[in-house]
């Protein structure tokens, strides 16, 4: 560090901005505020390299250390340090996008030294872009424990709610042996476990995704409470070697810290479904849940009674999740083995029917016909299986809807999975995104806020079709809104960036218009109106026409 300066020196200035990162805060004239750690951590890190072009994989690596980030996370903590600056990025002042390589700080900084005796010392500017960050190092302490707080994953704050059900969120599972390839294990006892819950009309449970925010985190059980706004977290770890697992569990209040009961498992691997009933039993019994005959039903079954099978269904998901074109291909071997292992077993076959739909929708497929004939059979099958299951309907109702274009049979399958689980935030965005397309857009919007309740880190998608919903009522600035939220949240999805060309253009924006449809042709080279419009299942096809005509109005 030069030793011209203090070493209190951390503070700086960022154009008209006043940095000080040890209390989290910018300010600019009278306005004042204070930013999230993280946010702070990636400003520092920008301003750190200030003028130079900073990868994706440089912050993941360094901001997010030991952390698997998506665009998500990433692309909304950079979202939210340009809304508290003020931030154009169509037009940046301060943060430049570069296509496919990453973020540049273009802003002016300069240096503010305080002396012992308080009084303020202004650095030469040269000087301060060529040194001043080098003093960021004397932040690492605290950057250091900002890496162990929880992140904020999106803008969005989840919303207060009504419901005077009690309201849980399962955590992700830690997986003991801290093995890579032993993690799709712990994921799914905890999906499963969050699936169980969910079936219980008395109890709201956030859903797998929100919850899954805090996998491979640090966190405070009363923080996770804020942010999910649930009163109970069920959080645990697990570990399976050889014929043997072992599984920690406690809940959590969430309005005290206190833990309501602890429970430690030490059994054969072939005992994770009795150790998950267990599990289940004792919840009910601490929440006082009132179950109907039928919840007793539903929840009693069980999927397979191969250990196996179950073993290369999580296996599959787990490929599945990462939504390419190869990583599909392996979670259709993984579920393949897993109907080998039990023909009866119905969820593997939903998964093979979702691995079909995704690489039909997504034009992964060498033959489009056959895929498509696959992915409706297979779900048939798994409903065949299992008609108690909410997965077999949302999954034959997704390739009803994507595949087949019949809307009255997507409605049915999403209206019977939520019939089975009332906390099935992706079956009221099944029936959501059927509403749009099937010309009740209205109907549309409520379901979307109701999904966000259930899944307050909700997904790219769920704004999308709420952007969806409100273009085709004519609500355009709203509609420009959501499909801004829902490109901010992962900018790599196709949907809400041509959507958004068609809000722009019937806002009469045409300038944004037509920048957004130069942004379209350089981030995604070779990009296909004509077939992208084909698989968008509108039950009439005129108002697809319609949207095309105004899409073509901006050049694309």
């Amino acid at each position: 560090m030069p030793s011209e300066y203090p070493q209190e020196v951390v503070s700086f200035y960022l154009d008209d901005w006043f940095v000080d990162p040890a209390t989290n805060r910018i300010r600019n004239g009278d306005r004042e505020i204070k930013l999230e750690p993280r946010v702070m951590a990636v400003l520092l890190y920008l301003a750190k390299n200030r003028g130079q072009v900073v990868t994706r994989e440089q912050l993941e690596q360094d901001i997010w250390s030991g952390v698997i980030v998506g665009y998500d996370s990433l692309t909304t903590t950079v979202n939210k340090l340009r809304k508290s600056l003020g931030d154009d990025p169509k037009h940046p002042r301060y943060i430049e996008t570069l296509s496919k390589r990453g973020y540049r700080l273009i802003a002016d900084t300069r240096l503010q030294a305080q002396e012992h005796t308080g009084k303020a010392v202004s650095a030469n500017a040269s000087l301060a872009q060529k040194r001043v960050f080098r003093l960021v190092l004397l932040t690492v302490v605290m950057i250091t424990a900002i890496l162990l707080l929880p992140p904020q994953m999106t803008t969005r704050e989840p919303q207060p709610h009504e419901n005077t059900l009690p309201s849980i969120a399962v955590l992700p599972f830690k997986s003991i042996a801290q093995r890579p390839d032993q993690e799709y294990f712990t994921d799914g006892i905890t999906e499963d476990l969050t699936t169980d819950l969910s079936k219980m009309s008395g109890l709201l449970v956030i859903s797998r995704r929100s919850a899954f925010t805090y996998k491979n985190k640090e966190i405070d059980a009363r923080d996770v409470g804020r942010e999910l706004n649930v009163r109970y977290v069920l959080q645990g770890s697990a570990r399976a070697a050889n014929d043997r697992l072992r599984v920690n569990a406690q809940l959590v209040d969430t309005e005290t810290g206190i833990e309501l009961w602890a429970e430690r498992y030490d059994r054969k691997r072939d005992d994770v479904f009795a150790i998950q009933d267990e599990l289940r039993t004792k919840i009910i019994a601490a929440l006082s849940i009132v179950l109907t005959n039928k919840e007793k039903q539903r929840i009693a079954r069980r999927y397979t009674h191969s250990i196996d099978a179950y073993d290369s269904f999580l296996k599959g998901q787990s490929y599945l999740v990462k939504q390419t074109r190869a990583d599909t291909v392996i979670a259709r071997q993984h579920f393949q083995r897993a109907i080998d292992s039990d023909p009866g077993f119905a969820r593997a076959y939903s998964g093979l029917a979702l691995a079909y739909e995704n690489e039909y929708r997504f034009g992964w497929s060498d033959n489009p016909g056959q895929t498509a004939k696959l992915a409706l059979a297979k779900g048939m099958q798994a409903l065949g299986l299992d008609k108690e299951s909410p997965q077999t309907h949302w999954v034959l109702g997704t390739v009803y809807l994507f595949v087949s274009g019949d809307h009255d049979q997507a409605i049915a399958m999403g209206e019977a999975t939520i019939d089975i689980d009332p906390n099935h935030a992706d079956g009221l965005m099944l029936l959501a995104v059927t509403y749009a397309f099937g010309g009740e857009p209205d109907r549309a919007i409520a379901l979307v806020e109701k999904a966000k309740r259930l899944n307050p880190f909700y997904p790219s998608q769920y704004p999308s079709v709420l952007g969806l919903a409100n273009l085709l009522t004519g609500r355009y600035d709203s509609a420009i809104t959501a499909y801004e939220e829902s490109i901010a949240i992962n900018p790599v999805r196709i949907q809400p960036n041509v959507y958004l060309v068609a809000a722009y253009v019937r806002s009469g924006q045409m300038e944004h218009a037509r920048w957004q449809a130069d942004r379209i042709r350089a981030d995604f080279p070779g990009f296909d109106l004509e077939r992208w419009a084909r698989h968008q299942p509108y039950r009439d096809r005129t108002t697809m026409a319609a949207i095309l005509a105004d899409i073509r109005q901006a050049g694309l």
